[in-house]
């Protein structure tokens, strides 16, 4: 598959899941955009716009199918990380994922930096040799509120996933030839 049809195909789902989850609601939205380095490394970097949501977003993750390849950590810890931030009241680490194999954490240090109904914040980045695709994107307030979408972030190479499954193939066919057949005992 090209990969420009994939990036429409991508961009179709994204549309279709933000419309079915929006639908009656006014929630923050997740930007992202993403550059090719020179290295072949992406730099993924992230904006929340808040601009029409109705609450204050306290911390927010990224879901990824994938285990990073970056210290998930932020710059401003002890030992530093690779993840940037808009600002010190802001903090970076591994997160717990909902559905995936890893999970990306955003968290405000104190309300005095959340992102309130009206405002935008960005300056979220890091840089992964994965290359884009779609992810789950999940976003909270200080009040239980929540709200999820999908968003652009790094995902494994379809020749991964079928090297993943050639792997598992021939682990299931060894297990098998493994397997002696019990004698019956009678």
């Amino acid at each position: 598959m090209s990969s420009s049809l994939k990036q429409f195909l991508d961009l179709i789902i994204y549309a279709v899941f933000i419309v079915f989850l929006s639908a009656g609601t006014v929630n923050a939205f997740i930007i992202e955009s993403h550059t090719l380095n020179q290295d072949n490394t992406y730099t993924y970097s992230y904006t929340i716009d808040n601009s029409l949501g109705e609450f204050d977003i306290q911390s927010w993750s990224l879901d990824f199918p994938i285990i990073p390849d970056w210290n998930q950590n932020d710059f401003f810890s002890i030992p530093a990380g690779e993840v940037m931030l808009p600002n010190s009241g802001w903090t970076a680490l591994p997160g717990t994922p909902v559905f995936g194999l890893s999970a990306q954490d955003f968290v405000s240090l104190n309300a005095s930096f959340e992102v309130e109904a009206g405002q935008t914040l960005g300056g979220f980045s890091f840089t992964s040799s994965f290359a884009p695709g779609g992810i789950a994107f999940y976003e909270f307030g200080t009040d239980a509120q929540s709200n999820t979408g999908m968003i652009v972030g790094p995902i494994p190479e379809p020749e991964t996933w079928q090297l993943f499954a050639i792997a598992l193939g021939l682990l299931f066919i060894y297990k098998r030839k493994c397997e002696k057949p019990v004698a019956n005992s009678t």
